[in-house]
């Protein structure tokens, strides 16, 4: 599928494993542009498109989205100190979904984080943001989550401990390359996902056709039909099969 480097060396990190021999392994700290920041601890407003968008866990979807019923923001004043910048990165610290990053790319006005997220900002001289966010996509990095976790009331990953997560990193140059790689297969993939998601719509409707067929007119397509006297809904009313039943 795609071409192997002619030499590999051990990471020395057993659950990174091997990487190609011109690849370094750095800590996150050492890629961060700005200091690791926590976000607001603040009570969402209801939303309002001339303020910023207030991000929190419960927003960010598992395809790296943000759902769109449940938008909320803050005002300008308590959003200021938490605003994102385009290709910020946030990582969730606490909970169920401890380890679950989004990746900001902008929103028409601007966005704030909550509490229990904190903001990664790259230094694009080292790393590339969205292929920091595609390596917290991978195995690596969930069995990382997964030795760190802090077992306390709740699960718990502190900026410090995210500071010392292990990039395996290659050039920029090559960086690039894997993200317009990943960003080509994923989108093709996504189009396979969608295109088997109408499919099963689809055949779902048929089978409650089906179901519906044999339940109110039974197996014999000849059969006559009388009106069943039931008063229906409107659903039903739609449904002229919902009103009828066998005469025996």
């Amino acid at each position: 599928m795609y071409k192997r480097y002619e030499r590999y060396k051990d990471s020395r990190i057993e659950w990174i494993g091997k990487i190609p021999e011109h690849w370094d392994v750095v800590k996150l700290n050492y890629l961060k542009k700005k200091p690791f920041l926590y976000g607001a601890n603040e009570s969402p407003d209801d939303y309002d498109p001339e303020l910023p968008r207030y991000i929190r866990i419960t927003d960010i979807q598992s395809d790296g989205k943000l759902r769109e019923d449940t938008q909320r923001s803050l005002t300008w004043s308590k959003a200021s100190h938490y605003l994102l910048e385009y290709d910020d990165i946030l990582f969730a610290r606490s909970g169920a979904t401890v380890g679950k990053t989004f990746i900001y790319k902008g929103i028409n006005n601007k966005a704030c984080f909550a509490g229990y997220l904190i903001k990664f900002s790259a230094d694009n001289n080292k790393v590339l943001p969205q292929f920091l966010y595609y390596y917290t996509l991978c195995d690596s990095y969930n069995f990382w989550i997964l030795i760190n976790t802090i077992q306390a009331t709740i699960q718990n990953v502190s900026a410090e401990k995210y500071g010392s997560l292990p990039i395996p990193l290659p050039s920029t140059y090559d960086q690039l390359c894997i993200i317009k790689y990943l960003d080509h297969k994923t989108s093709e993939i996504d189009s396979l996902i969608a295109d088997k998601e109408k499919l099963i719509e689809k055949l779902e409707e048929y089978k409650q056709s089906i179901i519906t067929e044999a339940v109110t007119k039974g197996l014999d397509p000849n059969v006559k039909m009388k009106d069943s006297g039931i008063e229906c809904d409107c659903q039903e009313k739609s449904d002229p099969l919902a009103r009828k039943k066998l005469i025996h």
